[in-house]
């Protein structure tokens, strides 16, 4: 899918089968780098052949990414946070996505709204002409429980749920999970009515 004449574009003349991925963005898309040069790493873009360059370490690279608008829109928030050690809570509350959205951002968590997609479903959306998803996600990130809150819309069939993951440290301050979690229960009492 990479190649060009059997080699990157922009890593000439390495094959693509040399790369080694470090890691990858929530997009989708593979940061690589070559044993040959370890100092400079690429991406390889989920949707594209395109390859590029962006960066000598973690650092440049994430300006990069947050700040070129070549893959995704420009963003300020520049958060890290590994996923080891933490304790994941999945759930699927019988509510439509906006009004969680609302119900979660009303407890006021968060420190910070990390993603914030509100496309939604309509009868206009053709699902065999577009190789994208329409989606509705928000992530909140919370200091307190050492996590985050993530909410997603289900796809136009399950349109009145929404699926909630929450990530915390196992040995957290409990006082903001619980309030979220007592609030998720009562979303799923209204349901049940």
């Amino acid at each position: 899918m990479y190649l060009v004449s059997d080699e990157l574009r922009t890593i000439s003349p390495e094959p693509v089968g040399g790369t080694i991925p470090p890691g990858d963005t929530v997009s989708g898309h593979l940061l690589v780098f070559h044993p040959d040069r370890p100092g400079e790493l690429f991406v390889l873009p989920r949707d594209e052949e395109e390859i590029y360059k962006i960066g000598h370490g973690l650092e440049q690279a994430l300006d990069w990414l947050c700040d070129s608008g070549v893959l995704s829109r420009p963003r300020s928030v520049r958060d890290f946070e590994p996923a080891v050690d933490r304790t994941l809570i999945e759930r699927t509350v019988d509510r439509p996505f906006e009004e969680v959205r609302e119900a979660v951002l009303g407890l006021s968590l968060h420190d910070q709204i990390a993603i914030d997609l509100r496309i939604a479903y309509s009868e206009e959306f053709d699902e065999d002409e577009s190789d994208e998803e329409p989606e509705t996600a928000l992530q909140l990130l919370v200091k307190e429980f050492g996590g985050d809150i993530f909410l997603a819309g289900l796809d136009p069939m399950e349109a009145g749920r929404t699926s909630v993951m929450i990530s915390h440290l196992p040995a957290c301050r409990r006082e903001k999970l619980d309030r979220l979690l007592s609030l998720l229960d009562g979303l799923d009492r209204r349901a049940t009515r």
